[in-house]
């Protein structure tokens, strides 16, 4: 009746990669629709809306805005954005268990998607790649991004896990 009230937890640490901005912030696991960005979903975007706070935003390429911070940065599900990427162990865990069916993996691959090459390995629900024109967004593990826009300026961003966006794939290169 009169115990302890548990714990609130430790916001996520993940990051947006959008067309022209890599946003850091902290997100909330338990938000009702924010870790709807950390699932592969074949399922309908709208009505989700992805909250950052304490977010730091930077061009990827040559756009003429300096670094700045935020208390929140918010982004619909129907905004532009090419993925989200987990930072912190929490929200890997959360994508390791909501994204489960994603076991087929395909390694070598380079995504491109908006403005970037993003190597690594596609985790697809089926070993047919062509499952993933059913899916909102998919899953690729141990990626390297690059922007390929004029002025890039990112380069060589590691990651060991991001769900992107197939709205803006432009196509996977497969060498094998």
């Amino acid at each position: 009746m009169f115990g302890k009230k548990p714990a609130p937890k430790a916001p996520w640490s993940v990051q947006l990669l959008t067309t022209e901005f890599l946003v850091d912030g902290h997100m909330d696991g338990d938000d009702p629709t924010g870790p709807w960005f950390l699932q592969v979903q074949a399922a309908d975007l709208a009505m989700a809306t992805l909250t950052l706070t304490d977010a730091s935003f930077e061009p990827t390429a040559g756009q003429n805005v300096p670094e700045m911070r935020a208390a929140k940065w918010v982004l619909p599900s129907t905004g532009q954005f090419v993925g989200v990427l987990p930072r912190d162990e929490a929200s890997l865990a959360y994508c390791a268990s909501r994204n489960g069916n994603s076991k087929h993996a395909v390694p070598g691959a380079v995504v491109f998607a908006g403005p970037y090459a993003i190597r690594g390995t596609v985790l697809s629900p089926d070993n047919d790649l062509d499952i993933l024109s059913g899916y909102l967004t998919f899953a690729m593990r141990d990626v390297m991004i690059d922007s390929v826009a004029a002025g890039a300026k990112l380069k060589g961003l590691a990651a060991p896990y991001i769900v992107l966006r197939s709205l803006l794939v432009h196509g996977i290169l497969l060498n094998s």
